[in-house]
């Protein structure tokens, strides 16, 4: 399983090298994943919702499902060969590689905040909001990107 090597990934998918059983391990830790996300949710009480907390939770169901679709039509839609094994694979990768620099930015507000005193509680809420956006937006363009270069290799080694 990679977790940050998208090209031997994309190899591995251009030289059908990427089975039922890898696309089952990326598939079952994505599953995991959300299932203890989804399930921390639940179980840690959230303060009143908050306009921000709103525009979050429907940001992220719009932009995973445009994310989504644009990422089955440039699987060549129907046509495509095994959508769902290589939605999960390279999600799963450009999301993990996506992770470093939000931690490196989520880490400087943290500085910012606690040390320096200069961002308001509503402007960090804000902040926060936003870098979520651009990491669900990014993460979305480069799957999108990276299953589009794969299908214009496959095509042109047929």
């Amino acid at each position: 399983m990679y977790f940050i090597n998208i090209k031997q990934l994309k190899e591995d998918i251009i030289n059908d090298d990427f089975g039922e059983g890898k696309q089952f391990i990326y598939f079952f830790v994505f599953l995991v994943l959300n299932t203890i996300f989804f399930e921390l949710g639940v179980l840690i009480p959230a303060e009143e919702a908050t306009f921000l907390d709103y525009f979050d939770s429907i940001f992220l169901i719009i932009s995973t499902l445009v994310g989504t679709y644009f990422m089955y039509k440039g699987n060549t839609s129907e046509k495509g060969k095994d959508f769902i094994g290589r939605y999960f694979a390279i999600t799963w990768v450009v999301f993990i590689r996506l992770i470093i620099p939000l931690f490196i930015t989520s880490f400087i507000l943290l500085v910012a905040y606690s040390y320096i005193d200069v961002i308001s509680d509503f402007y960090l809420d804000v902040l926060v909001s936003l870098i979520f956006s651009i990491y669900i937006v990014l993460g979305y363009f480069y799957s999108y990107k990276h299953i589009v270069d794969i299908n214009k290799r496959m095509i042109i080694e047929q």
